[in-house]
């Protein structure tokens, strides 16, 4: 009789962390889709990430939310057209209590429009200067940051 309570309680606590785990993502992403929609992106892509993605690992900002907060690899859109490549870090001190979100965006990528010449940051469809479309064709080097 007593390998019947110790299934039960295997099963049991097997449901509990499956259940814990599945609001965990849920949340997550509630909390990624609040964000999307505060800042006007529209979402492309959104991958899950274990291990902290583009979040440096060795940071103690990484270190303090680990196994606190979620994840995700994202692709957005802005109102201009512009497409941007990051990690999120869903949750904070509090966990997936809180709505804290933390951003790590990709380098970006600077283009050089052919007809202003004007520079424009991210991937942008069109120049953000006068509208001539641009494509990777006037992709150029970013300059090095100054100190």
């Amino acid at each position: 009789m007593e390998w019947v309570a110790l299934a039960c309680g295997l099963v049991l606590g097997a449901g509990v962390i499956y259940a814990y785990w599945k609001w965990r993502l849920w949340r997550s992403r509630r909390i990624l889709a609040r964000w999307v929609a505060r800042n006007g992106y529209t979402l492309l892509s959104a991958e899950y990430r274990f291990l902290g993605g583009r979040f440096d690992v060795t940071s103690a900002d990484w270190q303090a939310f680990q196994g606190r907060a979620e994840f995700f690899d994202i692709r957005i859109r802005d109102e201009a057209g512009n497409e941007r490549n990051g990690t999120i870090r869903c949750g904070g001190w509090r966990g997936l209590l809180s709505d804290d979100v933390g951003v790590v965006w990709e380098k970006p990528v600077t283009f050089r429009c052919p007809k202003c010449n004007g520079l424009n940051d991210a991937v942008a469809k069109f120049c953000n200067h006068c509208g001539t479309a641009i494509s990777a064709n006037h992709l150029i080097e970013k300059p090095p940051p100054v100190d």
